[in-house]
């Protein structure tokens, strides 16, 4: 745990290098271990290593089917940066379902969706957005790391992009 712990530090502080080599080690010690994969999932996620990502993410979620919500948005985020959008929405809805007031996931639906032309379904996810976020009724698009931490700046550029076309203002 100590390391998965780590390996979201360094990912904070803009050390991919290190999340990655945290990560390792998670998994080096527990190769069972369902979170220590989701660990190395996001840290390669976050390193702009998408592909690699998806196979720790797969793994994490057949070690622990049940845990939807972190293991399908980590996934998720990974297809989405590697522009397989359906299979990102699926990953997305799944993890929604498995827990509906992650709101991280809901606007990767939002931006996801906008990509897909589903405008409709976006507006949806919005929809759904202001009312878990009621302060959101005014939202605009903060071009920010606060919320996804990546190395590749075309990540957030994607991720912004897909939430202008939803109608979100700058």
């Amino acid at each position: 745990m100590a390391h998965e712990v780590a390996t979201q530090l360094h990912i904070r502080l803009a050390d991919y290098d290190g999340a990655v080599a945290e990560a390792n080690k998670a998994v080096d010690l527990d190769p069972n271990d369902p979170d220590s994969h989701f660990a190395m999932g996001y840290a390669l996620s976050s390193a702009g290593r998408h592909r690699e990502a998806v196979d720790f993410f797969k793994r994490a979620m057949r070690l622990d089917p049940y845990f939807q919500d972190n293991i399908g948005h980590g996934l998720g985020m990974a297809y989405f940066f590697m522009l397989q959008l359906e299979n990102a929405v699926n990953m997305f809805e799944r993890a929604y379902k498995s827990n509906p007031e992650r709101m991280l996931t809901l606007w990767f639906l939002v931006a996801t969706y906008a990509h897909l032309g589903r405008i409709g379904e976006a507006e949806d996810a919005l929809a759904k957005i202001r009312e878990y976020w009621p302060r959101s009724s005014n939202m605009r698009l903060i071009y920010t790391s606060d919320f996804i931490r990546s190395k590749d700046p075309a990540d957030l550029k994607l991720l912004a992009d897909g939430l202008r076309k939803a109608g979100i203002p700058e």
